[in-house]
């Protein structure tokens, strides 16, 4: 992206002591332990594996830099001229969303780790929505599947975990940004979301453990 960057991306909610992130890796350590991080559990429900290699790459990294122009122009520090061209229409979309939704943004993309169920992970937005306390997932893709619902489940359980003050009844949206320069807001419900987080991430501890055989 071609944006000068007047000062580094800071979230709004302190970050859990002791997590750090290895961004060239995508690796979350707890006190230097490797932890799982939340994308990489969903693999199993989710997987892009028969997307060509060149084809991921390209929109992962459109991905990255638009949630990066959405959070510093949430964060009034960005410099909108320097934006690559292909960013524009998305961030046009992030702009219209926030038109018309204009709750206070409590966190963007914190850095958060579970203690209790030992996972990380860093949601979106934790923002003022229909609740006091929602949670939003930002998506670039030309689909909202459903398995997107169980990573938001993770996130609201992750959120919770680390703001014990955190009121209840938020609720999970994943906010899809066009190319078009509009956006869809899609709310998800299902009561089976977080018991499939919850039996990912076992199965997961399991073969950590015992080597999956």
């Amino acid at each position: 992206m071609n944006a000068v960057l007047t000062t580094p991306p800071a979230a709004l909610m302190p970050n859990t002591k002791g997590l750090t992130r290895d961004e060239e890796t995508h690796t979350y350590y707890w006190q230097g332990r490797v932890v799982p991080g939340i994308t990489r559990l969903m693999e199993p429900i989710h997987s892009y594996d028969s997307v060509p290699d060149w084809i991921l790459e390209r929109k992962a990294d459109l991905g990255r830099q638009v949630h990066y122009a959405c959070e510093l122009w949430d964060l009034n520090d960005l410099i909108e001229e320097s934006l690559d061209p292909s960013i524009v229409p998305y961030l046009a979309a992030y702009k219209e969303f926030r038109k018309q939704h204009t709750g206070r943004i409590h966190a963007i993309e914190p850095l958060l780790y579970h203690s209790g169920m030992g996972y990380a992970g860093q949601p979106d937005r934790d923002m003022e929505l229909d609740t006091p306390n929602d949670v939003v997932e930002i998506k670039t893709t030309s689909q909202l599947w459903n398995a997107v619902g169980v990573q938001l489940a993770a996130q609201e359980h992750l959120l919770k975990s680390c703001d014990p003050a955190r009121r209840p009844g938020g609720k999970r949206f994943a906010l899809q940004l066009k190319a078009d320069g509009k956006f869809t807001l899609k709310e998800y419900k299902a009561p089976s979301d977080w018991p499939t987080f919850v039996s990912l991430l076992t199965t997961a501890n399991w073969i950590a453990r015992f080597g999956g055989k």
